[in-house]
């Protein structure tokens, strides 16, 4: 009965059936090496067929041996988002012991098509075993769609949309990544940015939290959700890549079987089973052409947008060594951080300061503004000066050709200076400064003489006196001031609150979900500020209780109630602008009646 065992722990020598109970305690010292198989080793994906832009697990899983080391050097055609991470385990089953030791990565493929990911060299104790090859096979959304596969992957996916894929050179491009979800998102995080190279990019929208819109692709409803939207100026000529966002989420998994999450309670704050997944938009070529050589203005530096140009002298008639000031201004469309002044080609006996420039940005989309830049002139001898006129040459793409904006030529007249015939000495600004340093003006007048040594009590004595006696009193001083301002601060505050609140409301901007925030916040900085609290946060029964008891009415109470439950709304569904504009206006008329109700 016991041959088969025999078999199994053969070697050099035969085990008697007899004695093996005696050697069941030296067996079970032995290595496990010893007593298990060969290692096997083999490499698993999760998924052999996937869309763009999703990502898929690989694993590579050692039976009866622990992994050392793999070589990542056949990955090249992916993006590691995550790994590798290892893990062991040991099963015992019918008293075969089985021990499992694997490497596991998250990977994104770089382009679509079929895929391989090449035999890998896995290092196990002293040997080294090989991975067998596995293919992996990227589609197309559309091909997927057509096809018929892929409808559980596609239940979550990241988009680029790029408004325009050929530009010209420093023409402004929108990027914006959209997530589209049939299923409940409890969390996201950006792992990933692009990498934007061959591009000057400004960050236009970064939402802290998801604002969830309804649509329909293909036949199929999702909601959707803008993560991050961008502008970018390419900054060379070609084919240029705005690679892959990756992202990620929770997925909340649901209890039943079917559920229709538009029909079902749809919320992003759904509890249950949490899921993590990766998603990754596809990465978007853009042609960008160089702007063309034809008709090219021999002072053009690159421009691109458009733009209007206007200047102004002021006075444009001083009296020599005075001040005048030279604006010029630049508004329209374009990469204005990166928008130099135009040239001004000023005459030698103008003494001409570095520019004081300020720029101010347009809301929105399209990136632009205008740009003053400020000259402070100060002519050194008495003449009609001449300020040619000047240029702001650029290239329109829309209109697909060069333009060229001018303003002036300026005229300055400078007057002599009528100094008893003495003209000005015409020194440079670091010249005046010396001066202002080395003379010293002579006092004119009948000296009053004093005379020494007359008396004891003199005026250093009496300094030292009155310093001493301020020296001793200073601690006093200081805590007898800090018990005053402390004393008057609640009465300061609740004099200001409405001054802050309204600064609050003022300022609150941007998308109609940050407004009630903003508003929310004014309200309870007001409470705050009137009562001499410290309360992060007020209830709708705590407001009503608070205002009661301080005489507010009761139509104003429910006025701003009314807005504090719509603040609370807009954090989990959409609202749109105008009704948060409209509640901006209102709450700061309630609170300028609440103010004058208010009683002690």
């Amino acid at each position: 009965m016991f041959k088969p065992r025999e078999q199994q722990l053969s070697g050099s020598a035969s085990i008697m059936p007899g004695k093996l109970p005696l050697l069941l305690p030296l067996l079970l010292l032995l290595p496990l090496s010893s007593i298990t198989a060969q290692p096997k080793v083999q490499a698993i994906v999760s998924d052999t067929r996937i869309v763009e832009g999703q990502s898929f697990t690989m694993e590579v899983r050692v039976e009866d041996g622990e992994i050392q080391s793999v070589s990542q050097e056949g990955l090249a055609a992916f993006r590691i988002l995550t790994g590798p991470t290892t893990s062991r385990s040991v099963q015992i089953i019918n008293g075969a012991i089985t021990s499992t030791s694997s490497y596991r990565w998250t990977l994104l493929p770089r382009k679509m098509g079929k895929q391989i990911i090449p035999s890998l060299a896995v290092k196990v104790g002293g040997t080294t075993l090989h991975t067998t090859p596995v293919q992996i096979e990227v589609l197309s959304a559309t091909a997927a769609s057509k096809a018929g596969s892929g409808d559980s992957d596609r239940s979550v996916f990241l988009v680029a949309d790029v408004d325009r894929k050929k530009v010209y050179r420093g023409d402004q491009i929108t990027v914006s990544w959209t997530l589209y979800t049939q299923q409940n998102i409890s969390g996201w995080e950006i792992v990933s940015l692009p990498n934007l190279t061959g591009f000057w990019t400004e960050e236009l929208f970064a939402p802290n939290k998801l604002q969830l819109r309804e649509r329909v692709v293909e036949g199929r409803r999702y909601y959707t959700a803008v993560v991050r939207r961008i502008a970018t100026f390419p900054t060379q000529s070609g084919e240029l890549e705005v690679d892959p966002l990756i992202l990620k989420i929770g997925v909340q998994l649901r209890k039943r079987r079917v559920l229709d999450p538009f029909f079902d309670d749809f919320s992003i704050f759904r509890p249950g089973q949490v899921e993590h997944r990766t998603v990754s938009s596809p990465a978007v070529v853009v042609e960008v052409a160089p702007t063309p050589a034809v008709n090219r203005p021999s002072d053009y530096s690159g421009i691109v947008g458009r733009y209007s140009l206007s200047g102004n002298l002021n006075p444009q008639e001083v009296v020599q060594d005075e001040a005048v000031t030279l604006t010029l201004t630049i508004s329209g469309e374009g990469n204005f951080k990166t928008l130099d002044a135009p040239p001004v080609d000023f005459p030698r006996d103008l003494e001409v300061f570095d520019p004081k420039v300020n720029s101010e940005p347009s809301l929105g989309d399209v990136i632009g503004g205008s740009k003053t830049v400020e000259y402070i002139i100060i002519p050194r001898r008495a003449s009609t000066f001449i300020i040619p006129q000047v240029r702001l040459p650029y290239f329109n793409p829309a209109a697909e050709q060069y333009e060229v904006k001018t303003t002036g030529p300026f005229t300055l007249n400078v007057l002599p200076r009528e100094e008893a015939g003495v003209s000005s000495p015409g020194y440079t600004r670091r010249e005046v400064a010396l001066l202002g340093k080395d003379i010293r003006f002579v006092k004119s007048g009948r000296p009053r003489w004093l005379r020494t040594g007359k008396g004891w009590y003199t005026s250093s004595l009496f300094i030292l006196n009155v310093a001493t006696v301020l020296l001793l009193g200073a601690p006093w001083l200081g805590t007898r001031a800090r018990s005053l301002v402390t004393a008057a601060r609640p009465g300061l505050q609740a004099w200001r609150a409405l001054s802050v609140a309204t600064a609050i409301v003022d300022e609150a901007q941007g998308e109609p979900m940050e407004i009630y925030s903003e508003l929310s916040r004014a309200l309870t900085r007001y409470l705050n500020h009137k009562l001499g609290r410290d309360t992060s946060e007020y209830t709708m029964d705590d407001v009503r209780e608070l205002l009661t008891s301080r005489g507010v009415s009761p139509a104003h109470q429910e006025i701003l109630v009314q807005i504090l439950e719509r603040a609370a709304a807009a954090r989990f569904a959409p609202v749109r602008a105008g009704n948060a504009e409209t509640d901006r206006q209102a709450l700061k008329e309630v609170l300028s009646e609440v103010e004058s109700q208010w009683s002690a």
